[in-house]
């Protein structure tokens, strides 16, 4: 009953938006697009359960950005004949070529992902065991030493430890990107060294689940200061308080209906709210709303469709370039000055549209370098990724580093595939790995 309710609260939406669409054509590709992703969160696969994954795993987070971003966000600007960050408006036809070509990549992906799973053997036998001794002394040692880098990274503008971005009167504050004085130090700040005290803290809930209550509470306070949700990226929110939610939560993982109803919340009342960080002059003017505001879909923080929609028209392929620069983001552009920059920012100047910090989605990345076969490869290679961090969950005890992990993989999957690629690699893997180092230093300490 349960499943059919959300079944039902899912598709209301798509109803509703779809009555003011003309082009029976469109609504036609849509609408599959959006149904069988419906069906997909609602619904679990037998064999998944059998397997040992969680209700709630990669497979589900995969349709609930599929039916987000490339169902109610395009169907939502079609109907409003909204064109993001300028260039030449997309015509029906091109929006109704990117929905084939979606369709084409939900099958291949799922298909994959259905080959991965019936030919898993399903062992029990737990790779990843549960943390059992940590050296909580040198938690809050490299959580404090975390926290103290970030209050020098933000010594010229303390307020922006707290909001985003600054406006003041006609202009604003933004915070500056290479407060180190260098680009590839900066990065290593905010993809490795920034997120270390929640990783601190998930790994001290794991072990005592109960008691600590004081150094919970102090790593709690040093986690808000040195990532308030307000100062940062909302992708990022979500990459490192999902893993500290279950932390606090373990049992949400077995609950599929917590979480599908935690991720819906989260994108139509708290990603609007966290928003605000980027634009309020002062805390006064935050606005908390009960009302769901369908006119996000219409900003640029669901641009992702329309991009790789203008990418199928134009059909424009590097032949692998933009990968090269993705799979090696970490060499600094003075050892490789002609390193390509992210996929968003190669379509904005190409296309000559009006912002250059752009997305493009996991699909349009594969189509931008290999063109359709790069679709099909990219459709096999995501489905394989969510098939072994799934698999990892199952063979992960509660409380593991690879329990850890996938959460972090979890928290990271609306960016991944949202795009643009250089940017979410960087940080899926500086993320990844900073919650290695922490598990590795607590248990060397430990022994």
């Amino acid at each position: 009953m349960k499943r059919i309710l959300i079944f039902i609260c899912a598709f209301l939406p798509v109803l509703f938006l779809s009555l003011s669409v003309e082009d029976i054509t469109f609504l036609l590709t849509n609408w599959a697009i959006g149904i069988y992703a419906i069906c997909k969160i609602s619904f679990v696969d037998k064999k998944e359960l059998d397997c040992g994954f969680s209700l709630f795993n990669s497979n589900t987070m995969l349709y609930l950005f599929v039916y987000f971003f490339l169902c109610i966000a395009p169907l939502s600007q079609f109907s409003s004949h909204i064109n993001l960050w300028g260039g030449v408006p997309l015509r029906s036809e091109s929006y109704i070529k990117a929905n084939v070509i979606f369709i084409f990549a939900i099958i291949i992906y799922q298909l994959s992902y259905s080959f991965f799973l019936y030919n898993y053997n399903n062992r029990k036998v737990y790779n990843s065991k549960a943390i059992e001794k940590i050296n909580i002394s040198i938690l809050l040692l490299i959580s404090l030493f975390s926290f103290f880098i970030t209050i020098y990274h933000f010594r010229n503008t303390p307020i922006l430890l707290f909001l985003r971005e600054l406006n003041r009167g006609g202009g604003e504050i933004i915070l500056d990107k290479n407060s180190f004085g260098n680009t590839s130090i900066d990065l290593i700040y905010t993809i490795f060294l920034r997120p270390i005290p929640v990783f601190a803290l998930v790994i001290l809930n794991y072990v005592h689940k109960k008691g600590k209550v004081i150094i919970k509470i102090l790593l709690l306070l040093i986690c808000i200061l040195s990532n308030f949700p307000l100062a940062v990226s909302r992708f990022y929110v979500a990459a490192i308080y999902l893993p500290l939610f279950i932390s606090f939560f373990p049992n949400l993982l077995h609950k599929e209906h917590m979480l599908k109803v935690s991720v819906i919340i989260g994108l139509l009342y708290i990603f609007p709210f966290l928003n605000q960080g980027r634009r309020v002059m002062s805390f006064k003017e935050i606005e908390i709303s009960f009302a769901p505001n369908y006119q996000m879909f219409n900003q640029g923080h669901f641009d992702t469709y329309q991009n790789a929609a203008r990418v199928f028209e134009n059909e424009t392929i590097t032949y692998g370039n933009q990968l090269l620069g993705s799979i090696f983001f970490f060499i600094p552009r003075s050892i490789w000055p002609s390193k390509p920059i992210g996929s968003g920012g190669f379509i904005a100047k190409k296309y000559n549209l009006n912002f250059s910090h752009i997305s493009l989605n996991f699909w349009g990345e594969g189509f931008i370098n290999f063109g359709y076969f790069g679709v099909f490869l990219f459709s096999i290679l995501i489905a394989f990724l969510n098939f072994r961090y799934d698999e990892l969950f199952s063979r992960s005890e509660k409380g593991s580093l690879g329990y850890l992990l996938y959460t972090i993989y979890l928290g990271t999957l609306f960016f991944f595939l949202r795009g643009d690629l250089i940017s979410s690699i960087a940080y899926l893997v500086g993320l990844l790995f900073s919650a290695y180092f922490v598990y590795f230093i607590a248990i060397k300490e430990s022994k």
